[in-house]
């Protein structure tokens, strides 16, 4: 039995998140500690930041993974599953008016490239 814990394994993984046809954004995972992240097709195309990322592998090919923005008061859970490719999890947040908004979410992920950082050093 696998016993969950964190992980490092989407490290140097880039990867397409299609919410919708009208909202596609890119993850690429640069440490076990941030991501980034570019809105591709939607309101916020040509958006991007860097933020506070966590993953945790469940099973192999499955993992949950948590991420904290700084520009806006989000913080969002999200279960990968890549043998059916797909996303499914929360936003959190808090809006404009103060209300706290949590909405349901899902993704279909197309895996782009991978970076192997071989023996040299690695991100953190």
């Amino acid at each position: 039995m696998f016993e969950p814990a964190p992980s490092r394994d989407l490290v140097g993984l880039t990867a397409h998140y299609e919410y919708s046809p009208n909202h596609v954004y890119e993850h690429i995972y640069l440490s076990s500690q941030r991501y980034a992240w570019q809105n591709l097709v939607g309101v916020q195309r040509g958006h991007g930041d860097v933020d506070l990322a966590t993953t945790w592998k469940f099973a192999e090919g499955q993992y949950v993974f948590g991420f904290r923005e700084f520009i806006i008061p989000v913080a969002s859970l999200f279960f990968y599953n890549w043998a059916d490719m797909r996303s499914t999890g929360k936003f959190l947040g808090v809006i404009s008016t103060g209300a706290i908004e949590n909405k349901p979410a899902g993704a279909f992920i197309t895996k782009k490239s991978t970076t192997d950082y071989g023996k040299g050093p690695a991100p953190v």
